[in-house]
């Protein structure tokens, strides 16, 4: 039978919708399968804490810790004085224990350093030039022994850490005592800032002055320091009223 094209009309149109009925089946699937994105973000959320918790606990080896988790227990509360005497100061641990060893607080230096703020004279005057520890006295407390030397009668003294003052602008004093054996006792004072440091030494022979610049510096007796010009008459005479008292 020979079928008219009018009568395609009809097949073409059913097919068109039974194709579309197919297409909008599968692709509904398809959307069920997948994760709404408010699921994806919860998921998200809940494993991200996990993680970011593991990597806390496990730091990798190039992970630097705090300086409390390695300093000695021994030396726990020494290291948090000394933070709290200088808040701005960031202290190596590894030379905090290593110098909390040594006891002399300063060697002699081969040479004076030439930075000193001295008079060309004052390099040859008889001073002794000396490698000043910096970090050791920042390391004391009260109780503390430590030697020094003073090399103009050859004596070696130990120093006992009494007391720490802070003062404004940074300024730190630590003062103690020599016991000579003598009856007697000889009161020392350290007195730093940011970079220099001042001292007042008394010993059974004589008062002592340091300064030193970081942790270059001197120390000289008094005696050397204050000379007295014997060409200058400083004697004061009493007058007429004065004598007939």
């Amino acid at each position: 039978m020979k079928i008219t094209p009018y009568y395609w009309i009809p097949i073409a149109l059913i097919g068109v919708v039974l194709i579309a009925f197919v297409a909008q089946n599968f692709m509904g699937e398809d959307r069920n399968n997948e994760p709404s994105v408010s699921a994806t973000t919860e998921k998200a959320t809940t494993v991200a804490p996990a993680l970011t918790q593991a990597t806390m606990e496990s730091p990798t080896p190039s992970s630097k810790k705090k300086a409390d988790d390695f300093i000695h227990p021994e030396h726990q509360e020494r290291f948090s004085a000394m933070q709290k005497r200088r808040p701005n100061t960031s202290f190596d641990v590894a030379a905090i224990e290593a110098t909390i060893k040594r006891e002399n607080l300063w060697t002699n230096a081969k040479q004076p350093a030439k930075e000193l703020p001295l008079q060309q004279e004052e390099f040859t005057d008889g001073r002794q030039f000396i490698n000043f520890d910096s970090l050791k006295i920042e390391t004391l407390m009260p109780g503390d022994n430590l030697k020094i030397a003073i090399d103009e009668f050859k004596q070696n003294y130990e120093v006992v850490i009494d007391r720490i003052e802070q003062h404004d602008y940074e300024n730190i004093s630590w003062h103690g005592h020599i016991d000579a054996g003598d009856g007697q006792t000889y009161s020392v004072s350290f007195t730093r800032g940011a970079t220099l440091t001042v001292a007042g030494i008394d010993t059974p022979e004589g008062n002592y002055v340091l300064q030193a610049h970081g942790n270059n510096g001197w120390i000289a007796s008094s005696g050397l320091l204050f000379k007295v010009d014997p060409e200058v008459n400083d004697v004061v005479y009493p007058t007429e009223e004065e004598s007939a008292l």
